[in-house]
């Protein structure tokens, strides 16, 4: 997921997408479920 979100960083700093910071939201929001999770027990 970084490599993608890397893609992502490079258009939104060089202005050619209109969806790139849309997806980096996104991706950030999936890190945060990921940091979430590891807390939590296998039950």
């Amino acid at each position: 997921m970084a490599h993608a979100r890397r893609k992502f960083v490079d258009l939104h700093v060089a202005g050619k997408s209109q969806v790139a910071e849309q997806a980096i939201e996104l991706i950030a929001q999936l890190y945060q479920v990921e940091r979430e999770a590891q807390s939590l027990s296998a039950e």
